[in-house]
């Protein structure tokens, strides 16, 4: 649940649509997303990735992107002034979440097979 939160749906078709052709400002977007997210998630907050972060680092996967590469921000001298992997932790976040909800999945049938044995074993 809190990855729905974290990471509600977005329409990517659209926002794809958006920056088409513009991927430069579709990343630094998605940087400053990152980065507005990751200072509100330092201190404690809730943070809430409604921008374009999540539909750039699907299109970076589907272009065979690696998940841990670095995108940057430059000035306007060139100078690097953030640089981040934002693709790394939305993809770990959808990795957590999908183990979790294999792992409680597993629990449950553990748990129902072991009920039925226990109600089986009774009659």
């Amino acid at each position: 649940m809190a990855m729905k939160q974290k990471y509600p749906k977005q329409d990517c078709p659209v926002i794809n649509e958006e920056y088409k052709g513009r991927r430069n400002a579709w990343m630094r977007d998605s940087v400053n997303e990152f980065l507005i997210n990751n200072a509100i998630e330092e201190k404690g907050e809730v943070a809430l990735y409604t921008g374009p972060m999540q539909c750039f680092c699907v299109m970076e996967k589907k272009l065979k992107h690696k998940k841990s590469e670095v995108y940057e921000i430059k000035n306007d001298d060139g100078k690097v002034i953030a640089a981040e992997p934002i693709c790394l932790k939305y993809r770990n976040d959808q990795f957590y979440s999908k183990m979790l909800a294999l792992s409680i999945t597993v629990i449950i049938i553990v748990i129902n097979t072991i009920l039925k044995k226990c109600v089986v074993g009774l009659v």
